[in-house]
């Protein structure tokens, strides 16, 4: 389990949207590249999220997500990162949402004075249980924890990296109920 502070820092990403952007996580150091799951898949603002995949071994090295869009067909998204680290992921169920986020950011070992995501823990939620994908490993540094609030739940990111995750901005919005 982390420990550490927890947050709770919300803005409107656009005027007149459903959607929110969280504060980032922020970085210290270089960013090479700036990410926007929005911006790069316009869309998926009203798709549902399918998957959240990505690699870590030590410090976060990359994630990414899944949509699903209004058609049926599966999107994969942009891999935000770099290719080291053991891949991981994990399929949400149609009725699954993630209402949690838990980010540890660090220095990077040996790349001083530039920090990165040590760890991401998501939890999704939904059918009455509640399961959890963790990149990374928890062996300190500064905690964040984004909570969705009630009826939304996250559905991309926003961020930076430079071969590691290293700017972590989660987005929100209002959450879609399950097509019938």
């Amino acid at each position: 389990m982390l420990e550490g502070r927890g947050t709770e820092l919300t803005t409107p990403s656009e005027e007149g949207s459903d959607a929110l952007r969280f504060r980032s996580v922020a970085p210290i150091g270089k960013i090479d590249v700036h990410f926007d799951d929005t911006k790069e898949h316009p869309g998926c603002a009203g798709w549902r999220l399918a998957e959240i995949w990505g690699q870590s071994g030590s410090m976060v090295d990359q994630l990414g997500f899944t949509w699903v869009n209004a058609d049926g067909k599966e999107v994969k998204g942009n891999a935000h990162g770099g290719p080291g680290g053991k891949k991981k992921s994990i399929d949400l169920a149609i009725d699954e949402h993630v209402t949690e986020i838990r980010a540890v950011m660090e220095e990077i070992p040996w790349d001083k004075g530039n920090h990165g995501l040590k760890q991401v823990e998501f939890v999704v939620a939904g059918g009455g249980s509640q399961r959890k994908l963790v990149f990374g490993n928890d062996s300190g540094g500064v905690y964040t924890q984004f909570i969705a609030p009630i009826g939304y739940e996250f559905f991309g990111l926003r961020g930076g990296f430079s071969g590691l995750v290293s700017e972590f901005s989660p987005m929100a919005r209002k959450e879609i109920a399950p097509a019938e």
